[in-house]
């Protein structure tokens, strides 16, 4: 089997027509999207236990809150090495650079997953080619907070209203690459000069307008070339 890490993310379904991911993660590739709906809680953590005593896993990082706390709780009574992950927890976390700061744990953990794609980063990371997960991770939106000028990950509620469904897949790939204390990754921060440059420097037309400040903060948090780093990085 191939070295590294070896993790689940798991992204709980809340109900209607979500469904809970399991996936699972071996050094720097996701080899494998374990994808149910299943409203009985209990036999969702039968599953996990299922996956993650096969692989086996050394982190089970599970989205805790909601009806995702009693899933953790259960995983945790099992002796699982399961780790909560709250989205709307605060963090220290930077970018890269050392410049951008993030309004929660899940606008970190979304940046942090596109700084691990980026095309001159040195991890391999691979997905599995699945119409689905490339859209929930290239779908999301960013924008600085007005109260503190940290970055923000659009809404779930705005989401789903766009993708039509929850981005359940995308969930789970993001906390599968996630780690509160950053040491778990090596190199999780991945940043170039060129794209240091892009994020801190506007273009001669931007600097020209008289709203300049407006123009350049659309072109910062644009995502339209996150599409071709994800498929450039797919198996």
């Amino acid at each position: 089997m191939e070295e590294g890490p070896r993790t689940c993310g798991v992204d709980i379904a809340a109900g209607g027509e979500a469904q809970t991911v399991c996936a699972v993660r071996v050094g720097w590739r996701i080899i494998a999207l374990h994808a149910w709906r299943e409203s009985d809680l209990m036999e969702t953590v039968a599953r996990i236990v299922s996956i993650a005593r096969a692989l086996p896993a050394d982190r089970i990082v599970i989205d805790a809150t909601g009806v995702g706390a009693g899933v953790f709780d259960r995983l945790r009574e099992l002796d699982l090495p399961a780790v909560p992950f709250n989205g709307a927890e605060g963090t220290d976390r930077t970018d890269a650079s050392g410049v951008l700061r993030f309004l929660n744990k899940r606008a970190a953990a979304w940046w942090g997953m596109r700084e691990l794609l980026h095309p001159h980063s040195p991890h391999p990371v691979t997905l599995p080619q699945d119409p689905e997960l490339l859209r929930d991770l290239t779908c999301p939106r960013y924008k600085t907070d007005a109260a503190g000028g940290k970055l923000a990950v659009e809404r779930k509620s705005e989401l789903v209203k766009r993708l039509g469904r929850s981005p359940d897949k995308g969930d789970a790939v993001v906390m599968a690459f996630w780690s509160d204390d950053g040491a778990y990754e090596s190199g999780y921060q991945v940043h170039t000069a060129e794209t240091l440059r892009e994020l801190t420097s506007p273009s001669e037309e931007e600097v020209s307008s008289e709203a300049s400040a407006a123009a350049w903060n659309r072109r910062l948090w644009k995502e339209a070339d996150r599409g071709r780093w994800l498929r450039e990085r797919t198996q």
